[in-house]
């Protein structure tokens, strides 16, 4: 059911025994060369599915993961944009969890969200090799997971769970450029690959990010700055339109407990810096985890799900 499309100048072979594997000799060219592989795939949005792709790549060239989709009236659409963090990401010779928030990645490739009943349909893997790339290189996919993303809301300060990301709703009025810079005081902790990215947002509109975390070993405590001048990607959580929020996305792993201690803001709307903090006692923290997203797909995509990935249940 895996598609191999590849230029006259390249060698690629696709072995989809038990473990996705794609091996592939590019030959020095001067142009940027690309091999992907796609098949059709069956994923609701009504559902809020998040996709999970264990893969790895080879140093020295490039991959990205693409998603198009349809209507409920027949119509295509992309669910996948230049500048996103699925594409063009380096090849780093070992295993990745790469997530996809397919509902996010519709919204940001169309600037609206999907209509009810759509459904992305066709899944793609691309690796490209840029000018005067030349050698053998290998991708491969050990698994692919499908899960709907689920949300909790608490009134507490501090929540212990798996969680992919944490909203908290600032319940202020929406907010502007003229933030200047914001700082989030917090404990987290989570699984060992834990890696995350603070971002401030007003409705769907990303004002400031700060720095991507690891977890670190020796304290749980973390003072995030975020600046205007570093916004260069996009929450993983799809914001809500009508709310100014901070959100604790994980870009790997997943979160196990958080405790938001302090939130302060510091504007540029009058002629001195202005500082106001937000007691963390009046936030609201929304939770987003994950629960499996089973049987989505048809039973024969599940099948063959199961032919390709030896984990897959």
């Amino acid at each position: 059911m895996w598609q191999l499309s590849a230029p006259s100048s390249t060698v690629a072979n696709l072995d989809a025994n038990h473990l996705l594997s794609l091996s592939i000799t590019f030959s020095k060219q001067d142009v940027v060369q690309a091999v992907s592989i796609s098949r059709n795939v069956n994923f609701s949005l009504d559902e809020n599915p998040i996709v999970i792709v264990g893969m790895s790549v080879s140093g020295g060239v490039h991959y990205g993961i693409r998603f198009t989709g349809t209507t409920p009236s027949g119509a295509t659409f992309d669910a996948w944009r230049e500048g996103s963090r699925l594409q063009h990401r380096p090849g780093l010779g070992t295993i990745e969890n790469v997530t996809a928030n397919l509902v996010a990645e519709t919204y940001l490739a169309n600037n609206q969200l999907p209509l009810p009943g759509s459904k992305i349909t066709r899944l793609w893997f691309y690796v490209e090799a840029t000018i005067g790339t030349s050698g053998d290189f290998s991708l491969q996919a050990t698994s692919l997971q499908a899960f709907e993303l689920k949300q909790t809301t608490t009134s507490s300060t501090e929540i212990s769970g798996t969680f992919s990301g944490i909203v908290i709703n600032l319940g202020l009025p929406s907010l502007s450029q003229s933030i200047f810079q914001a700082y989030a005081s917090y404990d987290i902790r989570g699984t060992s690959d834990l890696r995350y990215t603070p971002f401030l947002v007003s409705g769907t509109s990303v004002l400031a990010q700060g720095y991507t975390y690891t977890q670190n070993a020796f304290t749980s405590h973390q003072v995030a700055v975020l600046l205007p001048q570093r916004v260069t990607g996009f929450p993983s959580i799809l914001p809500n339109a009508n709310f100014s929020s901070i959100i604790i996305s994980a870009d790997a792993g997943s979160i196990t407990h958080f405790k938001i201690e302090d939130l302060t803001f510091k504007l540029t709307s009058t002629s001195d810096l202005g500082t106001g903090s937000v007691d963390s006692n009046t936030a609201q923290l929304f939770m987003a985890s994950y629960l499996v997203f089973l049987f989505v797909t048809p039973v024969a995509a599940v099948i063959l799900f199961v032919k390709v990935f030896k984990n897959e249940n």
